[in-house]
């Protein structure tokens, strides 16, 4: 229980009060004029409950320098201290209605907002829901965390996964060999640059084979001259065996041309009758010397039948042939190998030096037939090179078919596809790399993570509904039976609790007005314009106490009330009345705050009532107005400040003649208005309202015995004496009666005449 406010410095209107000798009790009354902090003791208690500093520090005193601080005593010498920005200590719970409350968790401006219902519904489930609502509130949040978290590790991988969905780029893929597709489709896209440079490419030129005329060269080789006769072939042969030099038979043959008038060209001897010179030219006569022309003009045949080996022409072929190669390398690998040059070259010059060398025998025997297998040496040579030239052209040939077969597959290259087909491999890539592999690690953690939060979320959202669909159901029918006693024409309906908009839930209800159901929001037939002020705060009122009365730990707890009675009718205060009695029974510690003292008053002796209520057990307060215009606590004298002024006058007469008190002047000029309300009161309707005292001493004088004024009349000698003594103090009789000189003893004997007056009411 909150048992004293020892301090507060620096809160609105309280800039420095110290108010530890006015102790708070079971039911407290703070009194106060509008303007004067009651909200603010309000709202530092909801700022203490609520731990929530922010409330006290905005309502900081306007231009002063001083710190904030607050110091409440609780039961048992607990102390609550707000230092520093922080509330340090909390030993009881405190509910609080105000018009923050309201406009907090029922409506403002004229409307009920999701913020309100969503308040309220916390404000509902009290403390039983605590627990529940403190763990979905926390997995809720976490959940959110983790959907944070979620979403940018998804945005992460927003630029590396493109246009394919996220669901399918972080399956798992494997291709070792994705650097090479991307050459290969890289190659293919440089490709379709280069068609139309690629399609002009030629291939190979097929190398003719060669085909050398040695025929002329071998029947010349095999020529001989047999038609010589015995005789003289060997006498010529045995002559040029004796001899026995080179060539002498072609010097000898040449020789017999140079015969003149038959004579020797080198001794000039005739020839007649040398047999030797006969042999000879029988031997070399006509058909001889035309085997010997052949024979001389071989040199000529192998020239003739070489020129077909024109070496430079087919080296520059090969050259040709190679550039082929090389210029298909980029597109195609062929497996051309090209004729070997120099071997070629090398095997016509061993034909070459093979030919020359039968030549040179041939000229040597020219008569006769040359022996050995010189037509297959030959033959070989030919083949030897042909082969080589064969094996070009069947391998040409094929590369050929293999180039025009790549030409064609030219035509069904798609540039936009292959692009495609790129980027998935660049894509499928760049997901095999260890960034985008670690991006989606921490993608699938976190998405695990969301999931497992989401679910706990869900656990917890279902356990603080079943702990709802308990609690709200005994709401709607406690809050429209206290509507129905506070008289109101409307009640509520549908209420229940959603989600929507996400995080915590929203109560729902319906506001039900003459079998219509009003908007809660918006002009028209609405809340707005449907309810007045004094059925929008009954029914803020009806939440609040529908709470208090579900609060299984209220008597526990304390309840601050500020200005219950605004904008209720009397049915409605009545009734408040009763509720906030039947709150001081349940609840450790009921504390009012309001601006009606006739209210305090009434519901103080409303209390008194109560058999277990002793006068200790209340304490009246007030805020009082302090120097420079701020507010301080006093201690309130509910009777004194409520008393009507006949009270006040017969307390102020006899509180003098009892020795109570000695106010003189005060207790002078009480005496005749003291009389006017006692005769009011012995004959109501009987005097005229308005009437001076002398006046009425008249109306008495001249009663008749119908008359009920009659049974005073022998009162009228004793008020005129009276009269005319306390008329010299009043200046409707005396325009100096603030200077007339009072006698005490003069002023006890007519303060005690009046009061035998009243009290004896004859004489």
């Amino acid at each position: 229980m909150l048992e004293r406010i020892q301090q507060i410095t620096g809160v609105g209107l309280f800039r420095d009060i110290r108010a530890a000798s006015m102790p708070l009790k079971k039911m407290t009354f703070i009194y106060a004029d509008n303007g004067r902090g009651k909200s603010t003791l309000a709202s530092i208690l909801r700022s203490y409950t609520e731990s929530n500093a922010d409330i006290v520090r905005h309502r900081k005193t306007i231009g002063a320098t001083i710190p904030q601080h607050i110091n409440l005593l609780f039961s048992q010498g607990n102390r609550a201290r707000f230092e520093n920005d922080t509330w340090t200590g909390k030993y009881s719970d405190v509910h609080v209605f105000d018009l923050d409350f309201v406009d907090r968790n029922v409506y403002s401006g004229g409307e009920i907002s999701p913020g309100h219902r969503k308040r309220l519904l916390s404000f509902a489930l009290g403390s039983d829901a605590v627990a529940a609502r403190t763990a979905f509130n926390d997995a809720s949040g976490k959940a959110d965390e983790a959907k944070r978290a979620l979403r940018l590790a998804s945005e992460k991988l927003t630029i590396p996964r493109g246009s394919v969905t996220l669901a399918r780029y972080i399956k798992p893929v494997q291709d070792v060999n994705i650097d090479a597709k991307i050459a290969d489709v890289r190659s293919e896209l440089d490709l379709c640059k280069r068609v139309e440079t690629i399609r002009n490419r030629t291939g190979y030129l097929l190398l003719p084979l060669y085909a050398p005329d040695f025929i002329t060269f071998i029947s010349i080789l095999s020529a001989n001259y047999d038609s010589l006769s015995a005789g003289a072939e060997e006498a010529v042969c045995a002559h040029i065996d004796h001899i026995n030099t080179e060539s002498f038979e072609r010097w000898a043959s040449s020789g017999l041309d140079f015969i003149k008038d038959n004579h020797c060209p080198f001794c000039a001897q005739s020839l007649e009758g040398v047999e030797l010179i006969r042999h000879y030219r029988e031997r070399f006569n006509i058909a001889y010397k035309s085997l010997l022309n052949q024979v001389a003009y071989l040199d000529n045949v192998i020239a003739t039948a070489m020129r077909v080996f024109n070496l430079a022409l087919l080296e520059n072929k090969i050259e040709q042939a190679g550039l082929v190669t090389e210029n298909w390398k980029d597109c195609l690998q062929l497996a051309v190998v090209l004729p070997d040059f120099d071997k070629i070259k090398g095997v016509v010059q061993d034909l070459q030096a093979v030919l020359s060398r039968l030549a040179e025998a041939k000229k040597n025997a020219p008569l006769s037939e040359m022996q050995g297998e010189y037509e297959k040496e030959i033959d070989d040579a030919v083949t030897a090179i042909n082969d080589e030239l064969s094996a070009f052209n069947t391998a040409a040939t094929a590369a050929n078919l293999k180039i025009q077969a790549y030409k064609e597959t030219l035509e069904t290259k798609n540039e936009e596809t292959l692009r495609v087909t790129l980027s998935q491999h660049e894509a499928t890539r760049l997901r095999l790399s260890p960034d985008v592999v670690g991006l989606i690690s921490d993608y699938v953690a976190a998405k695990t993570a969301e999931a497992a939060a989401s679910k706990l979320k869900e656990t917890r959202r279902g356990e603080l509904n079943a702990i709802m669909d308990a609690t709200l159901g005994t709401y709607q029918s406690s809050i429209n039976d206290l509507l129905m006693k506070f008289g109101a024409s409307f009640r509520i309906t549908e209420i229940n609790y959603n989600y929507a908009g996400g995080g915590e839930p929203k109560s729902e209800y319906a506001i039900e007005l003459r079998g219509e159901k009003i908007s809660l929001t918006g002009d028209g037939s609405s809340f707005r314009s449907s309810l007045s002020e004094g059925d929008k705060r009954t029914l803020a009122f009806a939440f609040f106490i529908s709470v208090l009365f579900h609060d299984s730990d209220l008597e526990r707890k304390v309840v601050v009330i500020d200005d219950p009675m605004c904008s209720l009718d009397n049915h409605r205060k009545n009734h408040t009345i009763t509720i906030i009695k039947q709150i001081h029974l349940r609840s450790l510690q009921v504390i009012i705050l309001a601006h009606d003292l006739f209210f305090v008053r009434t519901l103080r002796n409303e209390f008194l009532k109560i058999p277990s209520t002793q006068i200790q057990d209340i304490s009246t307060l007030r805020i009082i107005h302090s120097a420079g215009d701020f507010s301080d606590l006093a201690k309130l004298d509910v009777d004194l400040e409520c008393e009507s002024p006949y009270y006040k006058n017969h307390r102020m007469v006899s509180g003098y003649a009892d020795g109570t008190h000695h106010q003189l002047h005060d207790t002078a000029v009480a005496i005749r208005p003291l009389l006017e309300g006692y005769l009011h009161r012995r004959f109501p309707g009987k005097i005229s309202p308005g009437n001076l005292f002398g006046e009425v001493v008249l109306q008495i004088a001249q009663s008749q015995p119908n008359d009920p004024l009659f049974f005073a009349k022998s009162l009228v000698p004793e008020l005129n004496e009276i009269n005319n003594y306390a008329g010299r103090y009043h200046h409707d009789t005396n325009p100096q009666a603030s200077f007339e000189p009072i006698t005490p003893s003069e002023l006890m004997s007519y303060s005690k005449r009046a009061l035998n007056v009243i009290y004896r009411g004859h004489i």
